[in-house]
């Protein structure tokens, strides 16, 4: 119990390490936790991609009304970045890849919730989260999301207004790469 509890806490420093740093261009909010690293992300995702593709290409989404399944909704404001929100994303992401497994609950099981507060985002907050593997571009997964009902949901919802997300890769898994998309609001 106490060697898995400071695994735990080794892999959430590192973490917090590596999402905690921005290298190169940044813009922070006036909180400043929230950046946009402009540097091509160290998640493993597909070579060239960033995080503020990635919050461009979800506000695309939500800048557009659309249906998800047979309920219409109308374009909704913009994501902001939230690192917390990212390190949870890139943590369940690189967990999966690494585990070779396609679940919202952790292997030790957790959940997305408890994933999103461990990673140190508000505990009174709406939180939701979009997972997807085996797809290989970022265009590819969003429009997958897009076509899933609850997903689609997820990304058009004008109950959130913080966003993160990861992807990871791992050859010797299943899918090879996994996305995981975090969504909230303080």
């Amino acid at each position: 119990m106490i060697s898995n509890t400071i695994k735990i806490i080794s892999v959430l420093v590192c973490a917090n390490i590596l999402v905690g740093c921005c290298i190169g261009d940044c813009k922070e909010d006036p909180n400043a936790k929230n950046y946009i690293k402009n540097t091509v992300t160290d998640t493993h995702c597909p070579e060239g991609l960033t995080q503020q593709a990635m919050l461009e290409a979800v506000n695309k989404v939500r800048s557009e009304g659309r249906y998800c399944g047979a309920t219409f909704y109308p374009a909704v404001e913009s994501l902001v970045w939230n690192g917390h929100l990212a390190q949870s994303a890139s943590l369940h992401a690189k967990d999966m890849a690494d585990n070779n497994y396609f679940s919202h609950e952790s292997q030790d099981g957790r959940t997305m919730e408890q994933r999103i507060i461990a990673a140190g985002y508000a505990n009174n907050s709406y939180k939701a989260e979009n997972i997807s593997a085996g797809r290989k571009t970022l265009d590819d997964t969003i429009n997958g999301w897009i076509a899933s009902e609850g997903h689609c949901k997820n990304m058009m919802s004008p109950d959130y207004q913080d966003f993160g997300m990861a992807c990871a890769s791992n050859a010797n898994s299943e899918y090879t790469t996994y996305w995981v998309q975090n969504f909230g609001k303080q």
